[in-house]
């Protein structure tokens, strides 16, 4: 057997075909056909594991071989993501752990591929051997739809037993992955295409669409007639998103983002382009992009009523002070979407029951049933929608490495893959009677980068860089290194890697996620926020030299941001106790806390230099520091923005912080002892990512200061319409 990855590079470098059972093996395009015909379309990393298995048929190979051949990076990858990668190709092959078909687990040794022997020569080509893996190469003799005619030839007994075994895995799991779609682009415009929404009569359809020159827009789009052209509905110089239909398909409601973090809920007539103000919907940070026009024309929103805190964010109904659904549970987190079924009996909402992850919940529409819980994945879902019949619900969700979009049968309780893995598909609108499904495609490259801001335009340079979500950078002078945070695995995890993204380590394997890394100051020590439970999180930090974690448990919920002090003998953190958010100093030698901070402290940072902490107060403009003689806040700067609460940073005598004016990304400096602020560089408009989003980082060399931050990342969308199965 090879220890290497020379087997599969094999594979993947020629052009033929392999078939084992009833599968035919595409390497070069990742594809798989059934006995159908069906093609299904996986993951080059799945394809390359299953490619290593058919070189090692009946082979036990180790957790270590495999992890070498599917990731022949120099790359550290963790026990959670080989497993997820397994379970995605068990998924893929309708195999179970439990009962394998293909895949077997060795305790304690590695996995096998036994997959069984073609028995039945007749199917098959003259290629066929007694070998479970049969080689064919290319050009083949006979076409997919031959081999289709030939494979309903198949005895009585084998079809039989082939769908008794297809409904035996069906039980095993209520997931499995949908058939191949047939999926075309409805848009291909530079920028991003996003909230699609199709009329309830079936003709129209309306998006929003930003074009990297203006905020988005909403277009209406002919879905019946190709040579009508593009009409754009709104001109506006502000955001625009969320659209969605009334009943008649006369009209339309969107969220228009007003001014500063506030959002209002617009009606626009389509015949005259006439447009109402409806309502406000509170703070764009946590609402602005959830809208539902139901079947009885009443239009439900989400909203937030105390800009200082998440506990109030709900579903609320246009002209109705209270919340659609009146928090009973885990109030410190609400209900973020909501979609109606055509026949308005009953309805599903997302809900945010952790800070890591939502759920669906399905409600009849009198409330009358009790709610009942459909998802169980915790992870984020990004929006849904139902079937004509209502008997099928549409959502985009995270459960792996990208967001896709599954189908949930209310009857049998099954859920189903839809969109293929790793292509980032959301905001599902089901194309009324003509049995298709629209949804928005997004290819997004989010990176950390850098500018050397000695510059008025610097240039930003990418240093860690992947397809999935990267943020939180604390770079390290010390061993040159960067620690964040990434989802590139399935779920925010802990990272570190060079300046240049190699040589990157996964640090933390987490049940709910990590967040939130930042070094010591002298590179020692890595401390992080994980979640293992629902709820609360524990703070963990890691000695680099000897690699062992250190637990600290606390009282405290809902942390963030943890850091150590300037003397290394204290950790940092944000967190509520008893609904009070302070920032706390926990000793590391007794784990006693005390507040350092004002009430309503969010997010803190301490100038290495001098060791003075600096926050900000969630959702309010601003900057302070803590005047503990006097027990009160003292403001710094007054005008930082909430949606840059993490893109500032305190450093030898100045803070750093973004300002977004004149259409630019702007790094000011604030000199602490003259109070003087002063414009350093100045980026493109929208290259920093915002919010929880972002953070700071600074590393200097050479006499040059280069910031670190986290870039919005290249983003192009299209509206795409695919068949439904």
């Amino acid at each position: 057997m090879s220890n290497n990855s020379a087997d599969v590079d094999a594979i993947h470098e020629n052009t033929d075909i392999y078939m084992f059972d009833d599968w035919r093996v595409y390497p070069s395009s990742s594809e798989l056909e059934d006995k159908h015909g069906d093609i299904y379309k996986i993951e080059p990393r799945i394809m390359t594991a299953l490619c290593y298995f058919l070189s090692n048929i009946n082979i036990v190979v180790s957790r270590e071989q495999l992890i070498d051949a599917v990731w022949q990076e120099k790359v550290v990858v963790s026990d959670h993501s080989l497993t997820q990668l397994l379970g995605n190709l068990r998924k893929a092959l309708g195999d179970s752990s439990k009962h394998p078909k293909y895949i077997e687990t060795i305790p304690k040794k590695g996995y096998r591929f036994i997959g069984n022997k073609v028995e039945d020569l007749s199917v098959m080509s003259k290629h066929t051997t007694d070998s479970p893996l049969v080689k064919v190469s290319t050009p083949i003799t006979y076409s997919k739809k031959t081999f289709i005619i030939l494979s309903v030839v198949l005895s009585v007994l084998i079809v039989v037993l082939w769908f008794l075994y297809q409904s035996i895995t069906e039980n095993e799991s209520s997931y499995s992955l949908e058939r191949k779609l047939d999926i075309t682009a409805l848009t291909n415009f530079p920028g991003v295409e996003r909230y699609p929404s199709t009329s309830p009569d079936g003709n129209w359809l309306i998006f929003s669409w930003e074009n990297h020159q203006k905020p988005s827009n909403l277009f209406l789009k002919s879905l019946n007639d190709e040579s009508m052209k593009l009409i754009q509905l709104t001109d506006s110089n502000v955001k625009e998103m969320g659209p969605v239909w009334s009943p008649d398909s006369k009209n339309i409601a969107f969220v228009r983002i007003t001014g500063e973090n506030e959002c209002a809920v617009i009606k626009l007539t389509i015949a005259t382009r006439k447009e109402s103000f409806l309502t406000r919907c509170g703070d764009s940070q946590f609402s602005g992009d959830t809208l539902a026009w139901a079947p009885d024309g009443s239009i439900y929103f989400k909203s937030v009523e105390n800009k200082n805190t998440t506990s109030s964010i709900g579903i609320y109904k246009q002209g109705v002070t209270d919340a659609l659904l009146p928090c009973r549970l885990m109030c410190q987190y609400g209900d973020m979407d909501i979609s109606w079924s055509p026949s308005a009996n009953y309805f599903v909402v997302s809900r945010q029951i952790s800070l890591s992850g939502q759920e669906l919940f399905l409600y009849s529409a009198d409330l009358s049933i009790p709610e009942t819980r459909i998802s169980f994945d915790e992870v984020q879902i990004l929006g849904h929608s139902f079937s004509d019949d209502g008997k099928t619900l549409f959502y985009s969700t995270l459960k792996n490495s990208s967001p896709e979009i599954w189908r949930y049968d209310l009857k049998s309780e099954k859920h189903t893959q839809v969109t293929p893995s790793g292509e980032v598909a959301i905001y599902p609108s089901v194309w009324r009677g003509a049995n298709k499904l629209i949804y928005s495609k997004q290819n997004r490259t989010f990176y950390i980068g850098q500018a050397k801001i000695n510059t008025l335009t610097p240039t930003i340079s990418p240093l860690v860089q992947s397809y999935s979500s990267n943020f939180d950078p604390s770079y390290d002078e010390n061993s040159v290194r960067v620690a964040y945070t990434s989802d590139i695995s399935g779920h925010s995890e802990v990272w570190i890697s060079n300046l240049d993204g190699s040589e990157y380590k996964q640090v933390t394997q987490s049940e709910y996620g990590a967040l939130s890394p930042s070094w010591s100051v002298d590179g020692s020590k890595l401390v992080y926020v994980l979640y293992d439970t629902k709820e609360k999180g524990v703070i963990q930090w890691l000695d680099i030299k000897s690699q062992l974690i250190n637990i600290i448990d606390t009282p405290l919920t809902e942390l963030w941001g943890p850091q150590f002090n300037q003397a290394q003998d204290a950790i940092l953190v944000s967190g509520n106790q008893g609904n009070k958010r302070y920032i706390w100093q926990i000793s590391l030698d007794d784990n006693s806390i005390k507040a350092v901070s004002g009430e309503g402290a969010y997010i803190a940072k301490t100038d290495k230099n001098s060791g003075v902490l600096y926050y900000n107060k969630e959702n309010q403009d601003g900057l302070w520091r803590f005047d503990a003689q006097n027990d009160q806040d003292v403001l710094v700067i007054p005008n930082l923005k909430p949606r840059n609460q993490s893109n500032w940073l305190p450093d030898d005598g100045y803070i750093y912080y973004l300002d977004n004016k004149n259409q630019k990304d702007n790094i000011m400096r604030f000199n602490i002892a003259t109070k003087i602020t002063e414009h350093v560089s100045s980026l493109p408009k929208n290259s920093v990512a915002q919010y929880a989003a972002g953070g700071f980082s600074m590393r200097k060399e050479d006499g040059n200061s280069f910031l670190i931050f986290v870039h919005n990342g290249v983003f192009q969308g299209d509206i795409m319409v695919s068949n439904i199965l």
